[in-house]
């Protein structure tokens, strides 16, 4: 076949796509009559439909951003997920009554896990404005297509005027239709429709075709938002801008639970928009400690953590209690809990601590070595080797196995480095120019030498540590495989 060519106007930017996908979607509608000797009055269910989907996911695919899975499912440590479960459930049917139709919508959800990063935010606003812009050039370039600009007030008159004449000639001359196409007979008053009444009548059509809707029920749901700001809006905070305030500190694990929403005899879409974002605006109101723990702040998080652990103490063995009675076994799985969140927790600041030290480093030999003795140490790999292998957008060892194995990696990889500036580069300067350059170029040496064992330290640290975390916590491992592309991790 021939090849597709492209629009010279499309400009389609393949750096900045979210991918929707849904899988597993099922649907069923159903229409149905009213029996022949059926009631009239009675309500009838004439239209079923209902709709469900396994497993809904967004994807970022915005090459400056970190983040692999937008929206997806959110992997809860309370148990797996219920066999052959959908993610979402929706059902929608119509109802034929006395005097006008209705309908009732149901709807459920199962954890949501939404991962942001302000550069999808910025082109999801960005796409939404191009729309609306879009949207408004049609119904502007309709306007000017379908009907010429209007003449000046001042010249429009007299054309008015003739309008306003030559329509009452012609109603002169058809006194048995009015401008409707009724019958003259059917009319009030002197036999044609009244402007007011045209516009009542249009009213009551408007009204007539608004949809009612008789019941609405929305399950309770929780969400879990991770979001990584990357730019703060300075003249937005100087104006008061509350939104800019966002962005002046990350978010992880912010844990929000929607409760069920029931409404009865709503009036339209619009209504139930605004009562169901009223509603759910409500509950994160009432929820502002937990947007608070949810701060990825060290002392912030690592403290509400701690506090939620320690709560669990005391919450896990009365739940026990209540259910069977067992107040031991209780104790005892509470402070497996609480051991655990300690552990968890000191392995990832400890964590968190390595890497900032592990980066420091690096800058501060991106500032001492010279570009000439960067290339020379990073010869085998061409040049650029130190970010390329040091880099910490690395894949997280799984276990400690694998954390130990990186560790010894990071640590006989740094130790040929040293050897290379301190021993190697002094010898070949020392055949070449003799004793006094060979000493300058080995001191010239020595503090990176220092650097890059403190490179080397810090990354067999973190390397350690977060095998030793993994294996505690392998569902973290899990979601953070999950949430970030490939080669980028938690640390980056």
């Amino acid at each position: 076949g021939e090849r597709r060519v492209r629009h010279p106007l499309a400009r389609r930017d393949f750096d900045r796509v979210l991918e929707f996908k849904l899988e597993h979607m099922s649907s069923c509608v159903d229409f149905c009559k009213r029996p022949a000797g059926a009631i009239a009055p009675k309500p009838f269910i004439f239209q079923d439909v209902a709709l469900a989907i396994r497993d809904v996911t967004i994807t970022d695919h915005i090459a400056t951003s970190a983040i692999n899975q937008m929206v997806g499912e959110w992997l809860l440590r309370d148990g797996p997920r219920v066999t052959g479960s959908s993610m979402v459930r929706f059902s929608y049917q119509q109802i034929e009554r006395a005097p006008r139709n209705t309908c009732c919508i149901r709807a459920s959800l199962l954890p949501i896990k939404v991962n942001l990063d302000q550069d999808a935010i910025d082109f999801v606003m960005e796409f939404l404005s191009l729309e609306s812009l879009e949207a408004d050039e049609r119904e502007g370039g309709g306007a000017r297509s379908g009907s010429p600009p209007p003449p000046p007030p001042l010249q429009q008159q007299p054309q008015q005027q003739q309008q306003q004449q030559q329509q009452q000639q012609q109603q002169d001359e058809q006194p048995g239709r009015d401008e409707r196409g009724r019958s003259a007979s059917s009319a009030t008053g002197a036999g044609a429709a009244s402007d007011d009444d045209e516009f009542d009548d249009d009213l009551v059509i408007v009204e007539d075709n608004d949809c009612r809707i008789d019941s609405v029920d929305l399950r309770a749901f929780r969400v879990c938002v991770d979001y990584c700001p990357k730019r703060v809006n300075l003249r937005g905070l100087m104006d008061g801008d509350r939104v800019a305030l966002i962005n002046l500190l990350s978010y992880e694990g912010l844990e929000v639970a929607l409760r069920r929403v029931e409404l009865d005899n709503v009036r339209g879409w619009h209504d139930l928009t605004r009562q169901v974002l009223l509603s759910w605006v409500n509950d994160i109101q009432g929820q502002r400690h937990k947007c608070l723990a949810g701060v990825s702040f060290p002392p912030i998080n690592t403290l509400a953590n701690l506090t939620a652990g320690l709560v669990n103490l005391v919450a896990i063995p009365l739940k026990q209690y209540e259910q069977d009675g067992r107040i031991v076994h209780g104790v005892s799985k509470g402070a497996k809990s609480f051991v655990r969140t300690i552990v968890i927790e000191a392995l990832g600041t400890f964590s968190l601590a390595a890497t900032t030290a592990q980066t420091i480093f690096k800058h501060a030999h991106d500032v001492l070595a010279p570009l000439r003795l960067a290339d020379a140490s990073d010869g085998r790999s061409g040049g650029d080797g130190l970010r390329e292998r040091n880099s910490l957008l690395g894949p997280q060892p799984r276990n400690v196995t694998e954390g130990l194995k990186q560790a010894r990696d990071n640590l006989t990889r740094e130790v040929k480095h040293m050897a290379h500036v301190l021993v190697a580069m002094p010898a070949t300067e020392f055949k070449r120019s003799g004793t006094s350059e060979a000493l300058k170029t080995m001191l010239r040496g020595v503090p990176i030498a220092v650097i890059r064992a403190g490179i080397g330290t810090s990354q067999a640290c973190t390397s350690s540590l977060l095998g030793i975390r993994n294996t505690v916590d392998p569902e973290s491992h899990r979601a953070n495989e999950q949430k970030y592309k490939a080669g980028r991790s938690q640390w980056s």
